[in-house]
C-alpha cells in the first residue's frame, strides 16, 4: 500500500535521559549523570553515494540514525554491513516518515528528486519542531524552493529555519567524501552548540514523603534528518 513503512533492518538503542534523580528508603536525593552521551535521533533522506558517504562518517558518532529512501534497489544495496546505529527504511512516500520522527529531531534531505526534496520539507515546516533541518543544493535551488514555499503560505521565519545549502565553509569539492565530511562538521556543530544552549535548569522537587523513590528527568533527544540534491537554507514550522 501507498505510504507503507517496511523496515529491513532496525537496530537503533533508544535515546535515554543524561540526568536521573534518584531518592533511598531515607529519602534522600541524589543527582546522578550518564558519562556516555545519549543517542542523537537523526533523519537522513537518500541513499545516494553523498547518503552512503555520510553513514560512514557518522555512524561512529552517538546518533541513533533512520536512513530512507525510496527505492528499492538502493535500499538493498545499503543493507550489508549496516551499522548497528542505523535504521534502514524502504518508504515509497518518504515524506510520510516526518510524522514518526521525535520532537526536537535533526534532519538531513538529500534524495535523488527535486520533487521528493520539496515534499520531505513542506513536511517538515508543517511540523515545525525539529531541532535543525538541512536540505542539500545550490542557492538557485534555495531560493526556488523558498518563493515556492512562500507562495503556499509559509512564513518567511520558517523557511529561513532550514539550511541549504549545507556544510561548512571552505570544502569546495564535489566529491561524495568531500561533501559528506563537509555536512557531518556542520551538522556536529549544530549539536553541539544545541546542546550548550540547553544546559539543564535547576529541576525543583517537593520534599514530601509522597515523592517518588525514582523519577527520571526527560530530556528530549534531537533528532537529524538529511535531503541531498541541491539546497539553500530553509526551515520548519507552520501547519501548511
Amino acid at each position: 500500500p501507498s505510504g507503507a513503512r517496511r523496515s529491513l533492518q532496525c537496530a537503533v538503542p533508544g535515546a535515554t535521559p543524561r540526568y536521573a534523580r534518584l531518592r533511598d528508603a531515607a529519602d534522600t536525593l541524589r543527582i546522578v549523570e550518564r558519562i556516555d552521551p545519549a543517542a542523537v535521533p537523526l533523519l537522513l533522506f537518500g541513499a545516494g553515494h553523498v547518503g552512503q558517504a555520510l553513514v560512514r562518517v557518522l555512524s561512529g558518532l552517538p546518533l541513533a540514525i533512520t536512513w530512507i529512501d525510496s527505492r528499492p534497489e538502493q535500499v538493498s544495496a545499503r543493507l550489508d554491513g549496516l551499522p548497528e546505529n542505523v535504521t534502514l527504511l524502504l518508504s515509497d512516500m518518504p515524506e510520510d516518515e516526518v510524522a514518526f520522527a521525535p520532537a526536537g529531531a535533526y534532519c538531513l534531505v538529500m534524495t535523488h528528486s527535486h520533487d521528493q526534496d520539496d515534499q520531505i520539507c513542506r513536511a517538515l515546516l508543517r511540523r515545525g519542531d525539529f531541532a535543525w533541518v538541512g536540505l542539500i543544493g545550490s542557492d538557485s535551488k534555495a531560493k526556488s524552493f523558498a518563493g515556492r514555499w512562500e507562495r503556499r503560505g509559509f512564513p518567511p521565519e520558517d523557511i529561513a529555519r532550514i539550511t541549504c545549502p549545507i556544510g561548512v565553509h571552505g570544502i569546495e569539492s564535489k566529491h561524495p567524501a568531500a561533501i559528506a565530511i563537509a555536512v557531518a562538521a556542520q551538522l556536529q556543530q549544530v549539536i553541539e552548540a544545541g546542546a550548550a544552549a540547553t544546559i539543564q535548569t535547576p529541576v525543583r522537587i517537593a520534599n514530601t514523603a509522597a515523592a517518588a523513590h525514582r523519577s527520571v528527568v526527560a530530556q528530549e533527544t534531537p533528532l537529524l534528518v538529511v535531503a541531498i540534491g541541491e539546497a539553500a537554507s530553509l526551515a520548519a514550522a507552520g501547519p501548511h
